[in-house]
């Protein structure tokens, strides 16, 4: 099994006991800012953007392969656990990817529905999703699951969740 544990910043702490392994994804200059004490802890730097808006960095597709690569040596024992500030988008959109790099031959419509059940607020970052989409060779399966669950509720904060895939 694999359980990706998904929280905003705010709730690290309270859950990091449950991984040995963190990614966090943050925006440019607050790596420093990152909790950390994790032996196995990947901090990437990108703005929660899904187009090139000028001052800002969005997700690029070497972010998310350095995540694919970190997931790749992870031997899934326990949980990563997957921040960013919300918890909404970068960690959501993460999830998604992650659990689509361990079974890219899944439906991936059945995935994102899954995590709009786990969490109704869920908007994953598009840009990162078409990066890993593309890595993966899905030719937009994950894309268009993306866009077929929609914008989450709003809301300030996600609530922490565990997506629990069986690859």
């Amino acid at each position: 099994m694999t359980h990706f544990l998904i929280t905003p910043l705010s709730a690290v702490e309270s859950h990091r006991h449950q991984a040995d392994h963190m990614v966090s994804f943050c925006a440019p200059g607050k790596a420093d800012e990152q909790p950390g004490g994790m032996a196995h802890h990947l901090i990437l730097e990108f703005n929660d953007i899904d187009r090139p808006i000028h001052g800002l960095l969005e997700p690029q597709r070497h972010h998310v392969e350095r995540y694919f690569e970190t997931l790749s040596a992870w031997g899934r024992e326990t949980p990563v656990l997957l921040h960013c500030w919300m918890g909404i988008s970068r960690s959501t959109a993460a999830a998604l990817a992650g659990a689509a790099l361990f079974d890219p031959a899944q439906d991936m419509a059945v995935l994102a529905q899954r995590l709009r059940g786990l969490s109704p607020i869920a908007t994953p970052n598009p840009l990162l999703i078409a990066h890993a989409d593309a890595i993966l060779g899905l030719e937009g399966r994950l894309v268009e699951a993306v866009k077929a669950i929609g914008r989450g509720a709003d809301a300030y904060e996600g609530i922490p969740f565990t997506l629990v895939h069986a690859s």
